[in-house]
């Protein structure tokens, strides 16, 4: 009977720790391509242009461990600046819209340690998949691809009884990343791709069950040139993301 109302315990503690975040994002997005140092072409929209949806949930596994699973899809129209393919006309010399969809999802496992009443510090490790569909035209598509391991730390701290704000770190390395080309029908091998990221999350505790937040990201991206398939190469490219993040949190 005491192990069976011990386990009860555990149980209802275990609940208790857990929690659902839902939340909406825009996204400010600077993407660049460049030959031999000299920009080829760009992408870039607002936070109005670029938006979707984040959802994760989180449970703890002990004192001391956590795991989260999430995921995002994002999608809007960017704009594209560039030159023609074949064209000697130079960048700029070209503009239109380029249709994209962001889906990125995976797992982290963290290490939590209180350090005062009012503040505690994180490490973490996970793995996830990043994919990006950028339709140029009706008939050319490019997908980027990848599954990444993360590294991540942080800290949050306390303000009062009503909110937190935190700081958190992120860098993701990519493994066998490649670009599917429905131009060529090739599929390239990225020489490499490497992102890191910067959070500030405010969080408005307006009950035990019920959270709100605030997130501001800035994410710097960088994708080193493919091999080269038939005369063709993808080239270096960079990304420069702002991200806006507004939603809530269920704590069940």
């Amino acid at each position: 009977m005491k192990k069976i109302l011990l386990a009860s315990v555990l149980l209802s503690e275990l609940l208790l720790a857990s929690s659902l975040k839902i939340g909406v994002v825009g996204v400010d997005m600077d993407y660049k391509e460049y030959v031999n140092g000299s920009v080829l072409d760009s992408e870039e929209t607002s936070l109005s242009d670029l938006k979707g949806m984040e959802i994760a949930y989180s449970d703890e596994i002990n004192e001391l461990m956590s795991y989260e699973i999430y995921g995002s899809y994002i999608l809007g129209d960017s704009k594209y600046v560039g030159a023609l393919i074949n064209s000697n006309a130079g960048y700029g010399s070209f503009t239109s819209s380029t249709a994209n969809t962001f889906v990125d999802f995976g797992a982290t496992l963290k290490a939590t340690k209180s350090i005062s009443k009012e503040t505690e510090l994180y490490l973490g490790i996970g793995v996830g998949r990043k994919d990006w569909q950028r339709d140029l035209s009706t008939t050319y598509t490019e997908t980027y691809s990848w599954i990444y391991t993360a590294v991540s730390a942080g800290a949050n701290y306390e303000i009062n009884s009503a909110f937190d704000i935190g700081l958190d770190f992120t860098y993701k390395y990519a493994l066998d990343p490649n670009m599917h080309s429905s131009l060529t029908g090739h599929s390239y091998t990225l020489g490499g791709a490497t992102s890191y990221a910067f959070g500030i999350p405010i969080v408005y505790k307006y009950s035990d069950t019920y959270e709100f937040f605030v997130e501001n990201v800035i994410e710097v991206q960088d994708i080193k040139k493919s091999d080269s398939r038939t005369g063709i190469q993808e080239p270096d490219s960079t990304t420069n993301n702002y991200y806006l993040k507004l939603g809530l949190v269920y704590n069940f």
